[in-house]
C-alpha cells in the first residue's frame, strides 16, 4: 500500500474516532499549525519501583510497556527519587525543578504554625505558589491529570492544588453527558466490569483491615473511594488524555495512582497491587494510540515512576500504640501528655479520592480521618508514612536532642532518628550505632546501596529544611525490617533501596545519562522535557560532538527521507533527526527534502534536521514544487565550504 493511500485511509478513520467527536462536542480548542511540532505524553506510574517493573514485565502483566522495550528500542533507566521519596517532593522537582520542596507528606510550617497535608487543596496550593516563585513550571500550554501540583498546566484535572468537578460532570455541560456516555460505552462497560471485580476484593480487604487494627465502620465507608482511585481515575484519565492528544496540546501529563494505592494498603508485592498494573498498561496503550493518530502534533511517549515502595510493618503492630503516644512517653518529663497533639494514624491511602472534586468524598475524608489541629506551643508529631517530624516548639541543645534520639530508638522502637548538629551535618541514631552524615553515609546505608552521593546530599537537605521537625523519625535502617508509622503495609519517603529506586522508560534518543552518574534524578527529567518542548533553547550535546570529532574514522550516512513522510501520513523532520542521532554520523547525505512546500507546512526540512543535530548544512534544489523547492542536502559536524553546486549530468 502506498504512503499516500495509507494517509487517506487514516484520514477516513479519524473522521469516525470518538475522540474527534468528543473534542467537537465539548467545543475544545485544537492546536493549529503544529503538525510537525514535537509533543510529549508524559506518564507517571505512581509508586512502581524498577524492581517491580522488571518483574511484572517478565511475567506478562504489562504487555504494552514490554513491546516498547522489545520492538521500539526503549531503555529502562534507573530513576533516583530524591529524599523524601514521596510524590509531593518528587513532583516538585520534576514539575518545577526544585529539590526537597517539602520534608514529608505531612508537616508544619514552623514560622506560621500552620499544618500541611499535601492531599489537601489549600496545602497543595500554598506550596505550589512557592514553587512557581522559585522554579520553572514545565507544563505550560498543556494538561495534567491526577497530581499534587499542576506544573503550570493550562488545563489541570484532578490535581490537589486546583481541584474541581470534571469537565464531563460540569453542570453547564450535563446535557452533553448522554453523548459522552454513548461515545465511551466501551470504557463505561470496562469500568462497570472492573468495579464488579474490584468490589469483592475491596470488601475482602476491608475484612482483613478490620482484624488488623482498622475501624470496621470507617473501613466500609472507604471501599467505594478506593475503587474510584484504582479504576475510575484510570478510565477518566485515559479518555481525557486521549482527547487532549487529538487536540494537539504540547504536553499531556498523567499520573496513574492505582498501583500505589493498593501497595500502600496491601504491600507493593501483593497480588492486589500487581493486578492493577494490567489495567494501567492498557490505559497507557489507549492514550498512546490516540497520540499516534493525532493530526495536530508529533508526540513522543515517556514514562517514569516517581518512587518505589518498601514492604513495611505498621509501627502500631510493633509498639502496640501509635507513634504519637510513644513520643509522648519519651517526652513526658518535658511536656505534659496532654500537651502532645495526637493526629491521625492512617497513611496516604484513600485521601487521593478527594482529587475527584466531589463534595461527598471530601466530606467523607475530612469527617472520617482528620483530627483536631494542634494548638500553639504544643509538641506535635506529624507522621503519615515512614518519615515523621517532631516539632518541639522549644530550644534544646545538641546533647539534649541526642539523648531524646537515643531514648526513641531504644525505648519505643523507632528505627532511626535524625537531627541537625549545627555545623551543616546531621546525626543519624539507631539502636545499634550513631552516624555523622554525610561523612559516614556508606556505613549508614551499607555497601550495596545505590545513589549514595545523592542520598547523602538529600538526607542532609531534608533535615535542614525550614519545614522539617527538630527531630526527624525514620522507618528505615540497615538490616532492619522497614517500618511505617501509620497503619499501612507499603510505604515510601525514606532512603530504602526500593522506595528511592524508580524507573524512567524512555526512547533511545532521550536516554542519555548525566556525565557524572549512571542514573537520573527528577531534575534530569525536568531538563529533558524542557529541551524536547523548547529545542531552540541552549542544549548541551558536547559529549556527542566530542565522540564524533575525536575518532579516527569518518562515519557517513545516506538517507532518502521521501520528504519526511511517515507511514502515519505525517511529515516530521524531527523524527528523521532522531533516527540520525542514534547513528551518530559525521556526514549525512539526505535525498528528497521539501523546502517551503505547502504539503509539508512550508517547513525547511533540511534546516530543521540540521538544527536538531547541530550540524552545518548545504541544500541544493532539484525541482520547484508549489512555489517551493524539492531537493537534496549535505550535513556535516565539520566546517563546510561550497566549491561548486549544480545538476548532475544526464545521458542527453
Amino acid at each position: 500500500m502506498s504512503l499516500s493511500l495509507s494517509a487517506t485511509l487514516r484520514n477516513i478513520r479519524r473522521f469516525f474516532r470518538k475522540s474527534e467527536w468528543l473534542v467537537s462536542l465539548y467545543g475544545l480548542e485544537r492546536s493549529e499549525g503544529t503538525e510537525t511540532h514535537a509533543g510529549l505524553i508524559f506518564i507517571q506510574i505512581d509508586g512502581l519501583s524498577k524492581k517491580e517493573l522488571l518483574l511484572n514485565l517478565d511475567r506478562g502483566r504489562m504487555p504494552f510497556l514490554k513491546s516498547l522495550v522489545d520492538r521500539e528500542g526503549y531503555k529502562i533507566l534507573d530513576h533516583y527519587s530524591g529524599i523524601p521519596s514521596s510524590t509531593p517532593a518528587v513532583q516538585a522537582e520534576i514539575f518545577y525543578g526544585v529539590k526537597c520542596a517539602v520534608p514529608a507528606f505531612a508537616f508544619i510550617d514552623k514560622k506560621t504554625g500552620r499544618p500541611f497535608k499535601m492531599y489537601e487543596p489549600e496545602s497543595a496550593k500554598m506550596i505550589q505558589e512557592r514553587l512557581e516563585e522559585e522554579g520553572e513550571p514545565l507544563f505550560k500550554g498543556g494538561s495534567a491529570f491526577s497530581n499534587i501540583y499542576t506544573g503550570g498546566a493550562d488545563e489541570p484535572h484532578y490535581c490537589a492544588s486546583r481541584m474541581g468537578v470534571s469537565q464531563f460532570l460540569d453542570p453547564r455541560s450535563l446535557w452533553k453527558l448522554p453523548a459522552w456516555l454513548l461515545f465511551n460505552a466501551y470504557s463505561l462497560l470496562r469500568c462497570l466490569i472492573l468495579l464488579a471485580i474490584e468490589f469483592p476484593l475491596a470488601v475482602f480487604d476491608f475484612f482483613r483491615g478490620a482484624v488488623s487494627g482498622f475501624s470496621l465502620w470507617s473501613e466500609l465507608k472507604f471501599v467505594p473511594v478506593r475503587v474510584a482511585i484504582c479504576i475510575l481515575y484510570r478510565e477518566l484519565i485515559a479518555i481525557g488524555a486521549g482527547m487532549d492528544a487529538t487536540r494537539g496540546l504540547p504536553i499531556i501529563q498523567a499520573n496513574f495512582l492505582g498501583y500505589d494505592e493498593q501497595a500502600h494498603r496491601r504491600g507493593p508485592d501483593s497480588k492486589f497491587a500487581r493486578w492493577t498494573l494490567r489495567g494501567i498498561d492498557n490505559a497507557i496503550a489507549r492514550i498512546a494510540r490516540e497520540a499516534d493518530r493525532s493530526p495536530n502534533r508529533d508526540y513522543r511517549l515517556w514514562l517514569y515512576s516517581d518512587h518505589g515502595q518498601e514492604h513495611t510493618t505498621p509501627y502500631p503492630h510493633i509498639a502496640g500504640r501509635t507513634i504519637q503516644e510513644s513520643v509522648a512517653e519519651v517526652f513526658e518529663e518535658v511536656f505534659d501528655r496532654e500537651r502532645v497533639h495526637i493526629s491521625e494514624h492512617r497513611g496516604i491511602q484513600t485521601h487521593r479520592g478527594s482529587f475527584l472534586g466531589s463534595r461527598w468524598v471530601d466530606r467523607l475524608l475530612r469527617n472520617g480521618l482528620n483530627g483536631e489541629e494542634p494548638e500553639e506551643n504544643r509538641m506535635t508529631v506529624r507522621a503519615m508514612g515512614p518519615v515523621g517530624h517532631v516539632y518541639l516548639n522549644r530550644e534544646f541543645d545538641e546533647s539534649d536532642l541526642e539523648n531524646f534520639a537515643i531514648r526513641l530508638v531504644q525505648e519505643v522502637s523507632v528505627p532511626t532518628v535524625y537531627f541537625k548538629t549545627g555545623d551543616g551535618k546531621v546525626r543519624a541514631v539507631t539502636s545499634e550505632s550513631s552516624y555523622l552524615l554525610p561523612d559516614q553515609i556508606e556505613r549508614f546505608l551499607g555497601p550495596d546501596a545505590c545513589f549514595v552521593d545523592s542520598l547523602s546530599e538529600d538526607l542532609v537537605r531534608l533535615c535542614y529544611s525550614p519545614l522539617a521537625g527538630d527531630l526527624v523519625l525514620g522507618g528505615w535502617k540497615l538490616g532492619g525490617e522497614p517500618v511505617s508509622f501509620p497503619l499501612e503495609n507499603g510505604a515510601h519517603a525514606g532512603p530504602g533501596p526500593n522506595e528511592t529506586h524508580g524507573f524512567a522508560l524512555l526512547p533511545q534518543e532521550a536516554s542519555e545519562l548525566p556525565p557524572d552518574r549512571n542514573y537520573l534524578r527528577p531534575l534530569d527529567l525536568h531538563e529533558k522535557v524542557r529541551n524536547l518542548l523548547h529545542p531552540d533553547q541552549e542544549r548541551s550535546r558536547a559529549r556527542s560532538r566530542d565522540r564524533s570529532t575525536d575518532r579516527d574514522i569518518l562515519r557517513v550516512v545516506t538517507y532518502n527521507v521521501h520528504s519526511c513522510l511517515g507511514s502515519d501520513g505525517k511529515r516530521h523532520p524531527t523524527r528523521i533527526a532522531e533516527i540520525l542521532t542514534e547513528l551518530d554520523p559525521d556526514i549525512i547525505a539526505l535525498q528528497e527534502l521539501d523546502r517551503g512546500i505547502e504539503r509539508s507546512g512550508g517547513v525547511d526540512q533540511a534546516v530543521e534536521i540540521a538544527r536538531h543535530l547541530e550540524m552545518e548544512l548545504h541544500f541544493h534544489p532539484s525541482i520547484e514544487i508549489e512555489e517551493g523547492d524539492y531537493g537534496n542536502a549535505i550535513l556535516s559536524r565539520h566546517p563546510l565550504q561550497l566549491v561548486k553546486a549544480g545538476p548532475l549530468p544526464t545521458l542527453e
